[in-house]
């Protein structure tokens, strides 16, 4: 029961800090598309969490 509820609780922290952090710049302002390509699949991949498999 407590790894479950540590994992809950990790999963939960790193959604806020990546939801925080992500909101704080705003990639939309850049003319650059490749740039702008690549941050919209870098911020599908870190709010699932793919980054880290």
């Amino acid at each position: 029961m407590l790894p479950a509820l540590f994992h809950l609780l990790v999963l939960v922290h790193h959604t806020y800090v990546s939801y925080h952090l992500l909101t704080q710049i705003d990639f939309t302002k850049t003319d650059d598309d490749y740039v702008h390509n690549v941050m919209k699949k870098f911020k599908l991949r870190y709010f699932t969490s793919w980054n880290f498999v």
